[in-house]
């Protein structure tokens, strides 16, 4: 049987390393790219050790898929709040594609190194697991979509729904590509 590839934590002891281990190689991802790093790097970092890191991880390729998964789910946690937000303030659309815009920019930057080494690992390695939880991201995020669609008589398209899907997807390609290869 194989090696599970992600092993959560159960102690909270744990869950301080298994942290450690992430917030070290989100640092060196801001200097390095994933594939210069090393597990010994990354474990020095995080004042952890290879025992640690391969108690956690199958290998460097899993620690990248968790990066992923945090990065998937942090998306579209902030953009659910930004459609409840759309939904009670019912701004106009212009009104609310700028905070959403502001959004995409600063959430980028924040976390560039990762990000970068998401992205370039995808160019490389297409079909793997970043594509699939990008698609699988934007079709997880329906408030926003439905909050914008809700203002689709602003719109000047005969089928907003897909105007929005496609705007979105976009957005979220231009931003990627300045914000992390500017």
């Amino acid at each position: 049987m194989p090696k599970a590839r992600f092993k959560t934590p159960r102690q909270s002891r744990s869950e301080a390393s298994l942290e450690r281990i992430f917030a070290a190689t989100r640092k060196l991802l801001e200097k390095q790219s994933f594939d210069e790093l090393s597990i010994q790097q990354i474990v020095t970092a995080a004042r952890s050790s290879v025992g640690v890191f391969y108690s956690r991880f199958a290998d460097k390729q899993a620690l990248l898929d968790s990066l992923d998964e945090q990065y998937a789910q942090d998306v579209v946690r902030e953009f659910e709040a930004l459609g409840q937000r759309w939904r009670q303030e019912e701004p106009s659309l212009r009104e609310a594609i700028d905070p959403a815009s502001r959004f995409l920019v600063e959430f980028h930057r924040e976390r560039r190194g990762v990000v970068r080494a998401l992205v370039l690992h995808a160019r490389l390695h297409p079909g793997g697991p970043f594509g699939k939880r990008t698609r699988r991201m934007i079709a997880q995020t329906p408030t926003p979509v439905v909050a914008l669609l809700e203002r689709g008589d602003e719109m000047r398209h005969p089928d907003p729904g897909l105007a929005v899907r496609f705007a979105f997807t976009q957005a979220l390609a231009v931003v990627r590509e300045h914000v992390l290869f500017p």
